[in-house]
C-alpha cells in the first residue's frame, strides 16, 4: 500500500489554549500533521521558514503586526505554500486583504460545523480546492479574469494598498510612527510618508478620526 505524506501544518493563533486545543484535534486525523505554532506575526514567519509546512492555518488579527504582513514573504521563500484563515473576526476588510493575498480558505470561528469545516477545508485547499465558510461565501464571487475570489462590493478602504493598510492597522492600535517603522522594517520617513497619503485619500485630518475610522470599518477591534 502506498503510504502518502501527512499535511503539513503550521498554525496561528494569538490564544495558547485554542492553539493547543486546535493542534490536538487536527493531530487525531491520519492526514494531518502540526509542525508549528506560533502566538504572533513573527514568530510565525520564523517557523514557517523553520518547518516548511504545506500550509498555514491563521487568525486574522494578532497584537502588533498582522499575519498578512508575513504572508507574501512565506511565499517567497516556502514554494507552494497555501494559507488558510480561521478567524473569529470577518469583516469586509480583512476578507478583501486576505483574497488579495491569494489565501484559499477563509472560515469563521463560530462556522456551524466546527472544527471539521477547518479540517474538511484543509484536505480541499491542500488538493487544489477553495474553502469559505457560508458567511464569507455569501459576499464573495469567482473573477475569471484574474483568477481569483473577490468582494462582490468594494469596500471604503479598497483605495489603499496593502502596506498603506498595514500601516493604518498599527497606527489605528496606538502606535507611533517610530513603532511602526520598527515592526514593518522601514524608515520612520516611510511611515511618514504613508500616514499623510492614507489620510489625505481618506479624508481624514487626525489620528483620533483616523482610529475611529479603522475600527468602524472593521480592520482594528474596538
Amino acid at each position: 500500500m502506498i503510504m502518502t505524506e501527512p499535511i503539513r501544518l503550521v498554525l496561528i493563533d494569538n490564544e495558547k489554549a485554542i492553539l493547543e486545543a486546535i493542534a490536538s484535534q487536527l493531530e487525531s486525523e491520519a492526514d494531518l500533521r502540526v509542525v508549528g505554532l506560533a502566538t504572533n506575526a513573527d514568530d510565525a514567519l520564523i517557523t514557517i521558514l523553520e518547518q516548511r509546512p504545506h500550509l498555514v492555518v491563521l487568525e486574522s488579527e494578532l497584537p502588533g503586526k498582522s499575519p498578512l504582513d508575513i504572508l507574501p514573504t512565506a511565499r517567497e521563500r516556502v514554494a507552494g505554500l497555501r494559507a488558510l484563515f480561521f478567524s473569529s473576526h470577518s469583516s469586509d476588510i480583512l476578507v478583501e486583504q486576505a483574497l488579495n493575498l491569494n489565501a484559499r480558505g477563509y472560515i469563521t470561528k463560530d462556522d456551524t460545523n466546527g472544527l471539521n469545516s477547518l479540517i474538511w477545508g484543509i484536505r480541499r485547499i491542500h488538493s487544489g480546492g477553495v474553502y469559505f465558510s457560508q458567511k464569507v461565501d455569501d459576499r464573495i464571487e469567482y473573477d475569471r479574469a484574474t483568477d481569483q475570489y473577490k468582494l462582490k462590493k468594494e469596500g471604503n478602504l479598497s483605495c489603499l494598498s496593502e502596506r498603506q493598510l498595514s500601516v493604518l492597522r498599527l497606527l489605528a492600535k496606538g502606535r507611533t510612527v517610530k513603532e511602526v517603522a520598527g515592526l514593518l522594517g522601514v524608515t520612520e520617513k516611510s511611515i511618514d510618508s504613508h500616514k499623510y497619503r492614507l489620510m489625505h485619500k481618506l479624508g481624514i485630518r487626525d489620528r483620533v478620526e483616523l482610529s475611529r475610522f479603522a475600527t468602524r470599518e472593521g480592520l482594528v477591534l474596538p
